[in-house]
C-alpha cells in the first residue's frame, strides 16, 4: 500500500509540473490551455481521492489491529491467577471497566511508575506518528477576485481602452426641408496601468519534498495562489488607483446612502434604492 501511494504522489507531481509549464508559456489563455489545464487538474482529483481512500484502509487495519490486541490482553488478565502485582492489578481493573471505575490510589498506583511523558521513565520508547495531512486554517478573501478579469501582457506595458460618453446625446426634431444640426460623439481613453504582483518566496529543501509524509509541493503552490487572491481581491475592491489597481468602492459613486448611524438596520426601501440606482442599461445585460 505504501508504495503505491508512493507511486500516486509521484504521478500527482508529474501532472502539476506539466500544469506549472502549461501556464508559464502561454500567453493567451484560451479553450485549447483551459480545456488541458481542466483535465490535468480533474487527474489530481482523482489521485487525491484514490489516496485518500488507502491512507483510510491502512488507518482501519491499524485500528483494527490494535482493537484485537487490547481484546487479547485483557483475555490473558482476566484468567491470570496467582500473585498479581499493584500495577498489573490496576491494568486488569482498567480494561475491564476503562477510566470510569479508577480511584485515586489506583491513579496513585499509576503514577508511581513508568511514563509515557517522561523520557527516563520510558519515554524514549513511544514512537510518535505524523499525520499525512495539514490541519490548514482558512480565510476567505472575497468575490471581486473571481468576478475579476486578468489581463496579461507580454511586456507589462498599460493598456488603453478608448471611450465614449453619450448618455446626454439626443436626436432632434426638425422641420420639412430643415438643416440638421452638427453633433460630433467625443471620445476619451481609459489607460489601465500594469502591475506585477508577488507571492512572496518560500524556500523548500530538496530534502523535504522527498522525505515528507505530505504532497508538500501542493501544499506551498495552494498557499501561494492563496496569497495572490487575497491581494488582488483586496485591491480590486479598495486600490486607490495610485501604484495600485482602482478598486472598485474607490471608483463607484455611492447609489444610495442610508440614514446618519445606519450601520445594523439596513432597511429594505434603501436595498431596493440601492438595486435601482444602476442604470436599467446595466442590470439588463445580467451582469451588474
Amino acid at each position: 500500500m505504501s508504495k503505491s501511494i508512493q507511486d500516486l504522489r509521484e504521478q500527482r507531481g508529474a501532472i502539476a509540473i506539466e500544469l506549472n509549464a502549461l501556464m508559464e508559456k502561454t500567453q493567451t489563455w484560451g479553450p485549447e490551455a483551459q480545456a488541458v489545464y481542466d483535465t490535468g487538474m480533474a487527474k489530481i482529483d482523482e489521485i487525491d481521492a484514490s489516496i485518500r481512500r488507502i491512507s483510510a484502509f491502512n488507518e482501519k487495519v491499524v485500528a483494527d489491529a490494535l482493537d484485537s490486541r487490547v481484546a487479547e490482553a485483557s483475555a490473558r488478565a482476566a484468567h491470570d491467577g496467582g500473585n498479581v502485582s499493584a500495577g498489573r492489578a490496576v491494568y486488569q481493573k482498567w480494561l475491564r471497566g476503562g477510566d470510569a471505575v479508577m480511584d485515586a490510589a489506583d491513579m496513585a498506583v499509576i503514577r508511581n511508575v513508568m511514563s509515557t511523558t517522561t523520557p527516563s521513565e520510558g519515554g524514549f520508547t513511544v514512537a510518535t506518528e505524523v499525520a499525512a495531512s495539514i490541519l490548514d486554517a482558512l480565510k476567505a478573501f472575497g468575490g471581486m477576485r473571481s468576478v475579476a478579469e486578468v489581463i496579461q501582457t507580454a511586456s507589462g506595458n498599460p493598456i488603453n481602452f478608448p471611450t465614449s460618453d453619450g448618455t446626454s446625446e439626443e436626436g432632434e426634431l426638425i422641420a420639412e426641408n430643415g438643416t440638421a444640426t452638427d453633433q460630433d460623439p467625443v471620445f476619451d481613453i481609459r489607460t489601465l496601468g500594469a502591475r506585477k504582483y508577488s507571492s512572496k518566496t518560500v524556500a523548500v529543501p530538496f530534502e523535504l519534498l522527498q522525505d515528507s509524509v505530505i504532497d508538500v509541493e501542493a501544499f506551498v503552490r495552494n498557499r501561494l495562489v492563496t496569497r495572490l487572491g487575497r491581494i488582488t481581491n483586496k485591491h480590486f475592491t479598495i486600490g486607490t488607483g495610485t501604484g495600485q489597481p482602482r478598486g472598485i468602492v474607490t471608483a463607484a459613486t455611492s447609489g444610495k446612502v442610508g440614514a446618519t448611524g445606519q450601520t445594523l438596520t439596513v432597511t429594505y426601501d434603501d436595498l431596493v434604492d440601492l438595486q435601482h440606482s444602476v442604470d436599467p442599461a446595466y442590470r439588463d445585460q445580467g451582469q451588474a
